[in-house]
């Protein structure tokens, strides 16, 4: 507890000053509120031993555990995790001579679905060939969490027999990212047109309870209309394909 020093009342007429006791009570509950000073705090605790070093640990990357590539960090106040697809592949060579089709910048897609296979299904789906960048499974402590999930993705597919065309047609092309916390959704893109390759950034934030895990997953959806429009020249459309080639997802919890 502080030292508070009492103040005696100014009276006048009988009346007393009720600011005097609600400056002194307001001084006094002030410890209780959280407001400390240098008598919650002695110089002693402010030593070397009393510093806890960083603990680095290898958490769950996918979700059923046969995968821990995962990276947490452990500070005495917040914690940093985080999971990130490896690039194996880079080509300089965007355009590929005439005939054989481009060729991927960045290495080859880490994952990839066809609208004309069972690996594309109706709804929201999980990354199944993806290995890492989207999924962690952390233990958390009371606080928040804050996090970012980064894809890179391509969705287009519409070839022909004209040499050197190639393109996206189609208003219902959609794709869309999200981001799940224990099967609750927390984040999303909203739906975004089909288009050649971009890279996405998705933050989202949750206050959390300390819990024995929580996972973080990173789901996709899309949809395919058929070939959309037919322009002169254009005698084949392949079915749609959505890819991934790179992924990161990374968590801060700050404690409470």
């Amino acid at each position: 507890m502080p030292k508070t020093y009492t103040t005696e009342p100014f009276e006048a007429k009988d009346f007393t000053d009720s600011e005097a006791f609600n400056s002194e009570s307001s001084n006094i509950l002030s410890t209780f509120n959280g407001v400390l000073d240098a008598a919650q705090l002695p110089y002693e605790t402010l030593e070397r031993e009393n510093f806890v070093a960083n603990t680095r640990i290898s958490v769950d990357s996918k979700p059923d555990g046969s995968l821990t590539s995962g990276i947490g960090i452990i500070m005495s106040t917040q914690a940093i995790y985080k999971s990130a697809s490896d690039l194996d592949e880079f080509s300089w060579d965007r355009l590929a001579p005439s005939g054989a089709g481009p060729v991927a910048v960045l290495g080859p897609p880490t994952d990839s679905y066809k609208s004309n296979a069972g690996s594309w299904a109706t709804g929201i789906n999980s990354f199944n060939g993806t290995p890492t960048g989207t999924f962690l499974r952390f233990v958390t402590k009371e606080g928040m969490i804050r996090g970012d999930a980064q894809i890179d993705v391509e969705y287009f597919f519409v070839s022909s027999s004209a040499t050197g065309f190639s393109g996206n047609f189609g208003a219902g092309w959609r794709w869309q990212i999200y981001v799940f916390a224990n099967d609750q959704m927390i984040a999303t893109t909203g739906p975004q047109p089909a288009g050649r390759r971009r890279t996405i950034s998705l933050p989202f934030s949750l206050p959390v309870s300390s819990t024995d895990a929580i996972e973080i997953d990173v789901r996709w959806s899309a949809t395919f209309d058929g070939s959309g429009l037919s322009p002169a020249g254009i005698k084949e459309v392949d079915e749609a394909t959505i890819r991934f080639y790179n992924a990161q997802l990374w968590v801060r919890n700050q404690y409470r």
